[in-house]
This record gives structure tokens, C-alpha cells and sequence, in this order.
């Protein structure tokens, strides 16, 4: 074996390994956020940063305190403290950094609802002016003529009685006898004057929407990285293929200029090669292969 061909045998291993070496130097925490970025609980919303699911992801591909879970009926589902309501994800906009949200305990008889307390670090009401219902239960001597009129339909084994707070405002609570039970439970209006009597179920199955808070996603994605958080610094992190950010990855241009001092250089050394005096082409061919 000639000295040439030899020298043309170790180039191209030598790039091999240096072509496999990048590959796998891409930063851990990258390929965890990237591959299930399309992770959903079967109904087909994809779940991403700030959430996770306890289950599925990796927690540091989200921001502290925005764990879900996945129901039975394969749909997200919020939790918070105090507070034994599951509250079904019915909706994620991304764009905005607000969910759409009802609780699964109004699905039959509002008796089950509880109060809801947000944990004011992590989420606020997206419309300033939150309307509630009042929901009341475990009553007695409610014999009111008037309270028949706020009285749930669905609720057959107790008296439940639900109205809009501006209504309870106007309302004589004796009416209503004794009940041990009085929460307030957020919803949305169709319109300022809607009245829930008729229909409380459909009401609270609309639901109603919640601004997250958390360190924002924009710039990251907009430069190909993946939103996550740096348990070390405590802080938000753009993970990258090099390494974590603290805002966004390096800009395509930088990357780009990179790639092409990378391919330049290999590039030169390969025209180096070919220049030799070389009598067999099939190495050449092998050379054009491996540049490909």
C-alpha cells in the first residue's frame, strides 16, 4: 500500500470521527426537551412548555409548579393546592400564555365544586372583571317560594342552589335557609346579564381562562431551542445543541457562518487529497461518497 493511499485511508477515518463526535455532542438537555415536544394526553393537544406531564416528560423541559396529569377520558388536567377539583385543559393558547379550563366536578351536580384559591405566582384570571357563580348546598328550610327559581335540577339527592354573584347581591340569603356549604366558582358570560339558572352545568362546562406566568418562550423557539429550566441557577433556560442559554440560542447567522468555516476547512483538505496523484478512481469515488 502506497504512502499516499495510506494517508488518504487515515483523513478519511479521521473525519468519521470527528463528523460522529459533533453528532454526539449535541447537549442532553436539548434532545430531552426536542423529542417530546409533541407529547399529548390523546386528544390531540400537544404539551409543551411551561407544562409538563409527570408521566411523560421531563420536568426540567417546564418551569416549576406547572405539572398536569392525564385523566380518563385522555384529557390535561390542572390540580391546585387545597383544592381536590381536577380542572380539564379544554384549551392551550400558546400565543398568548393562557388555557381554558372548567371543572370536572360540575359535570353532574355542582355539590362537589369548591372553592378555588390560584397560587398567584404562577396564574392570574385573564379577564380583569371575573364573573363567579354562587353555589350553595347542604341546605334546609328552604321552603322560599322564590328560591325554587335558583334551585339545581340535576342535584336530586340534595338542594343546590346556584346564581350569579350580582344576583346573590339583590337576594334576601334567608331565603334559602340554612346552608352550610357557600362557594364561589369562576365563569364565563355570554353576555353581561346572563342568568345560570337555567342551564348550570352548561355554564360551568364552558369554563373559564387563566393567564400562566413564567419565563417566556418566544425568542428561545424563534432560534430553534427549547424552553426549559436551569435547576442549578434557578432560572429560565433556552436549551440549544451546544449548550443552555439564558434567552435564545446563537442566531442563525452565527450558526451559518460556523458551518461554513466547518465545511470550508474540510472542503480544502478534501481538494488536497484529490490532488494527489492517485491511479486508482475508485478511492476517489469513495472520497466523493463520504463528502455527500
Amino acid at each position: 500500500m502506497t504512502l499516499n493511499l495510506c494517508l488518504i485511508i487515515f483523513t478519511i477515518i479521521t473525519l468519521l470521527v470527528i463528523i460522529s463526535s459533533s453528532s454526539e455532542s449535541i447537549d442532553p438537555y436539548y434532545l430531552d426537551c426536542k423529542y417530546p415536544n409533541t407529547t399529548t394526553c390523546g386528544d390531540g393537544q400537544v404539551i409543551k412548555y411551561p407544562f409538563y406531564i409527570k408521566s411523560k416528560q421531563n420536568s426540567i423541559c417546564s418551569y416549576p409548579g406547572f405539572d398536569i396529569s392525564c385523566n380518563i377520558e385522555k384529557h390535561p388536567v390542572l390540580k391546585f393546592e387545597n383544592n381536590d377539583n381536577d380542572y380539564v385543559i379544554k384549551k392551550f393558547y400558546y400565543h398568548n400564555y393562557s388555557i381554558l379550563v372548567s371543572n370536572d366536578a360540575a359535570s353532574a351536580c355542582p355539590n362537589k365544586v369548591r372553592n378555588i384559591s390560584l397560587p398567584l405566582d404562577r396564574y392570574r384570571f385573564l379577564d380583569n372583571d371575573q364573573k363567579y357563580m354562587i353555589i350553595l348546598s347542604d341546605c334546609n328550610n328552604s321552603s322560599h317560594v322564590k328560591s325554587e327559581y335558583y334551585k339545581v335540577k340535576e342535584c336530586t339527592n340534595e338542594t343546590v342552589f346556584a346564581m350569579m354573584e350580582d344576583e346573590w347581591n339583590h337576594i334576601n340569603s334567608t331565603e334559602f335557609g340554612n346552608c352550610s356549604k357557600k362557594v364561589l366558582a369562576p365563569v364565563n358570560l355570554l353576555h353581561k346579564n346572563e342568568s345560570v339558572s337555567s342551564d348550570v352545568k352548561e355554564v360551568m362546562r364552558r369554563g373559564f381562562e387563566l393567564k400562566w406566568i413564567a419565563g417566556t418562550c418566544n425568542d428561545c423557539e424563534d432560534s430553534r431551542g427549547y424552553c426549559g429550566f436551569n435547576i442549578t441557577t434557578y432560572k429560565f433556560a433556552c436549551f440549544c445543541t451546544d449548550r443552555p442559554h439564558a434567552r435564545k440560542c446563537a442566531s442563525p447567522a452565527v450558526l451559518k457562518e460556523l458551518d461554513d468555516t466547518f465545511y470550508s476547512s474540510d472542503e480544502e483538505l478534501f481538494k488536497s487529497i484529490v490532488q494527489v496523484n492517485i491511479s486508482r478512481p475508485t478511492i476517489v469515488t469513495t472520497i466523493r461518497i463520504v463528502w455527500i
